[in-house]
């Protein structure tokens, strides 16, 4: 997916928009679930007065997804498809320090935490070569991940 939206976001003769892109997204994503729905794979939920307390976490959720998809897009414009890769390898840890600080939930292991910084050290190693530095690209990507991590 990540190659598809990277070969459009930078395509010359695609005038396609992010906007465009993510919503053909969303379609395909509700074709899907209609496809596993029908096909019996899956049982839809039910709509009940309980459903308010989703419709309050869809909200922000979808926006941070939004923001990522926007970011992203924004991201890969400024930034090769590797390195692009290697920023979105942060996820995890932006993810464990968000789940500490906004929720209070510390990680189950320290194995956990020995793999995410492994993971976080790994990335950044990788990163250290790029020769194209670009601070929008970074900055974005980067920001990108941490709406990830919010909606995660």
């Amino acid at each position: 997916m990540t190659m598809t939206n990277k070969s459009l976001a930078s395509s010359t003769t695609t005038t396609l928009s992010p906007e465009l892109i993510l919503f053909i997204e969303c379609i395909v994503t509700c074709l899907g679930l209609q496809m596993i729905y029908s096909l019996g794979l899956a049982n839809r939920p039910r709509a009940t007065l309980r459903m308010r307390v989703v419709w309050q976490s869809l909200v922000p959720v979808t926006l941070l997804k939004a923001g990522n998809m926007q970011l992203s897009f924004i991201a890969m414009k400024f930034t090769s498809l590797p390195i692009y890769n290697v920023l979105k390898r942060l996820t995890p840890l932006c993810a464990l320090i968000t789940d500490w600080t906004l929720r209070g939930q510390k990680p189950r292991t320290r194995g956990v935490v020995v793999a995410v910084g492994l993971l976080t050290f790994g990335s950044i190693c990788a990163g250290l070569g790029d020769l194209d530095f670009d601070p929008w690209g970074y900055g974005a990507a980067l920001t990108a991940t941490l709406c990830q991590s919010g909606y995660l």
